[in-house]
């Protein structure tokens, strides 16, 4: 920058002092002044100031009176510019503040959350999913990037993901206004990168550009192994329950909170020789 200020006062002297005309060699003004509103922004007004100042200064010395009025002219134009670049340079800058923020917030989030959170294209391709998909199956991130969700889904639980998607994107071209048709909560086989299965919720929604064309699929998947396991447990409970109470030589009935006869066991129906039908 020093070195370009001392390019625009010899270039002064020179045209004002050595060939003793007017030619409007301030136009070379315009090139530190807005280097500094880029580099600097608001404060890069302060080149612009002194650029004006030796304009001025020199058109006094030189006792033109022509170049004096010619100047004041220049001058406001180079402040001119200089502040305005020096604004928009502010503005973008702060802009890019905020957008980079912003990126970091979400990438942290998206690095720690216990769910994956992932994007995947109309054929079902990944386009984006989160760190914590090795968590889940044992997969970096970086290695399904491109790939179809068959890499992670067992066959039967891709085939009705994809069959879904394609049902579901039927419905949308037919009800095109509807922007939020598409809103599924599915339980799907997971394949784990060093063998085995597991079972996640996944809950997906379309997401389209800004003249509505569907662009992909967006969703988040959660392991509920535990879940699972815990239905389990509670469906063999009552499978062991029922068998009890059939093969029980006991007559057993249930009776509702009307007085009403829910069930009644095979034993109790020998014992009663009525159906309860």
């Amino acid at each position: 920058m020093a070195v370009l200020l001392l390019i625009c006062v010899g270039l002064t002297y020179l045209f004002r002092y050595s060939l003793g005309t007017n030619v409007i060699f301030s136009h070379f003004y315009y090139l530190p002044a807005i280097l500094a509103a880029l580099w600097w922004h608001k404060r890069g007004v302060v080149v612009a100031l002194f650029l004006s100042t030796v304009l001025i200064a020199t058109g006094f010395m030189a006792h033109e009176e022509i170049f004096v009025i010619g100047d004041y002219l220049r001058s406001f134009i180079l402040i001119v510019v200089a502040v305005v670049v020096g604004t928009l340079s502010h503005g973008k800058q702060k802009a890019e503040h905020r957008i980079d923020k912003s990126e970091r917030r979400y990438q942290l989030l998206a690095e720690n959350i216990t769910d994956v959170i992932w994007v995947v294209d109309l054929n079902v391709r990944f386009i984006y999913i989160s760190p914590s998909i090795y968590n889940l199956t044992g997969y970096k991130a970086e290695e399904l990037i491109g790939k179809s969700a068959r890499c992670v889904l067992a066959s039967d639980s891709y085939k009705k993901a994809a069959a879904l998607i394609k049902e579901e994107i039927k419905r949308y071209n037919k009800l095109p206004s509807d922007r939020n048709l598409f809103y599924q909560t599915v339980e799907l086989e997971h394949l784990k990168k060093s063998g085995g299965s597991l079972w996640a919720e996944v809950k997906a929604s379309f997401f389209h550009d800004e003249e509505g064309e569907l662009i992909g699929v967006v969703g988040t998947t959660r392991d509920i192994t535990e879940r699972k396991a815990v239905e389990d447990k509670i469906k063999k409970a009552y499978q062991m329950t029922w068998d009890i109470l059939e093969k029980s030589p006991f007559g057993i009935y249930i009776v509702n909170n009307t007085g009403g006869i829910d069930y009644v066991n095979p034993a109790m129906v020998g014992i009663s020789g009525d159906s309860y039908e």
